[in-house]
Order: structure tokens, then sequence, then C-alpha cells
């Protein structure tokens, strides 16, 4: 079994993702909501976070990813 999908929800502590996440290659799926501080180390292009996750197709960070579901 190989992880696909990662949730990471309502961690405001969360300062940063783990080392190793780059080595993830099977991980299509990440979503990381309420976690303010972890967001803006994911941001795509410029967060310190970007590298490790920016292999992964499909990312929904709060509501980074464009789609805006509350209207």
């Amino acid at each position: 079994m190989s992880l696909e999908k990662l949730v990471i929800r309502d961690c405001p502590k969360l300062l940063t993702l783990p080392e190793g996440m780059e080595g993830l290659t099977s991980l299509t799926h990440l979503l990381i909501e309420d976690c303010d501080a972890l967001q803006k180390r994911c941001k795509q292009g410029q967060g310190k976070d970007w590298q490790k996750i920016a292999h992964i197709p499909n990312l929904s960070i709060d509501d980074y990813d464009g789609d805006d579901d509350e209207n």
C-alpha cells in the first residue's frame, strides 16, 4: 500500500512539512486547511515548503487552488 491522499486540517501549531515529502511519489492529493503558518510556507513558487509538495498533482491549500466554494 502507498499513501495516495493526505489531509492536514486544523493544525495551527504545525509550522512546517516534514523532510521527505518529496519522496512520497504515490501521493496524488494533498489538502491543507485551517493551518495558517503552513499555508504560507506552501505557497506556490515562493513558500519555503513549496519544493516539498510541488510534485503532487492535486493540491488544495485552503482557498489557494483557486476554487471558491463559498459563492
